[in-house]
């Protein structure tokens, strides 16, 4: 039988209804202080077909009973990771990632005798491990965090960790170049800035493995080894980012960095250094890349080099 659109969204969201009112009614287990969960992001510098560091794709929980309960069941709590929105859990589950309040931080440092007038905070803010959305490798939440939302004039105040969350890439362009094809800046960018995502099909191991041999015999491949579910193979449907030139690690001039946005990860490219115009592009496809005696998958997948929780240029930007 077929539904529509609106008949599916109606009845999932009285689903997470009947599932938060369940859970309204039992008691937690143990108090909200109790938990403190680790980094989200994990370091992802040899994110390969085989390594064992791969992240791991995001379960929302769906469970009877509070997250903390002895009985178990809790998809996020195995996998030693936060609810998120999209989990049946309550709003004000113990496991729930609860933001960054960075505006609000600077506010009483400035010891501001009226905080509720209008407030301008500082233009770089969220860009350090102080912040605990870049600590966990995670872009900042506007349900969650304050300094989404804290522009009070007309002068260019934001928040300095939304970047793929915004769309706020730089100008490219496809050219020659000594390897066929590559991508050159159509404008100046800062060491630590966001270049591009990396977009494509999500799709399974299975899948990877069987377009790998086609991409072998063709010489063209485009996967990225997102998390230990799902690949990203930009061959048929993708954006600029596939047309990036390979370079070694020492000598690349972006880095790709897995990032949690809204509990979806995605893969942003950086730049590791500041570049002018008409520079061309270069990552480190990783060692896997360049295997050519491990499985198909193995060779068409590139890798990111790192997390967005070790990356060098957080505290730099």
């Amino acid at each position: 039988m077929q539904y529509r659109c609106y008949e599916v969204h109606s009845q999932r969201l009285e689903y997470h209804r009947r599932a938060r009112d369940r859970l309204l009614f039992k008691e937690r287990s143990e108090p909200a202080s109790s938990y403190i969960p680790h980094a989200h992001s994990k370091d992802a510098s040899s994110n390969g077909v085989n390594n064992h560091n791969v992240l791991k794709h995001f379960e929302p929980c769906s469970h009877a009973g509070p997250c903390g309960g002895a009985a178990g069941g809790c998809t996020c709590r195995d996998s030693d990771s936060h609810c998120e929105r999209s989990c049946c859990c309550t709003a004000d589950c113990p496991r729930r990632f609860s933001g960054c309040d960075c505006a609000r931080l600077q506010l009483k440092m400035r010891k501001q005798p009226h905080p509720e007038e209008c407030y301008e905070p500082e233009p770089d803010l969220c860009i350090s491990h102080e912040c605990p959305c870049v600590k966990n490798g995670r872009e900042c939440d506007p349900e969650l965090c304050d300094c989404l939302h804290y522009t009070c004039s007309d002068e260019d105040v934001e928040c300095k960790n939304a970047d793929l969350r915004r769309e706020r890439g730089k100008q490219l362009r496809v050219g020659p170049s000594v390897f066929g094809l590559g991508v050159f800046l159509e404008e100046h960018v800062q060491r630590g800035e966001l270049i591009c995502e990396y977009v494509g099909e999500l799709t399974y191991d299975a899948t990877t493995e069987t377009r790998g041999l086609l991409a072998q015999h063709r010489g063209r491949a485009y996967v990225f080894k997102l998390n230990n579910t799902f690949d990203v193979d930009a061959s048929y449907a993708g954006n600029i980012a596939r047309f990036i030139n390979h370079a070694p690690s020492r000598r690349a001039n972006c880095t790709t960095i897995i990032m949690n946005v809204s509990s979806d990860q995605r893969i942003g490219l950086y730049a590791k250094k500041s570049m002018v115009s008409g520079t061309e592009l270069t990552i480190d496809y990783g060692d896997d890349f360049f295997t050519t005696e491990t499985k198909a998958s193995s060779v068409s997948s590139r890798t990111t080099e790192k997390s967005r929780s070790s990356t060098e240029s957080a505290s730099t930007r």
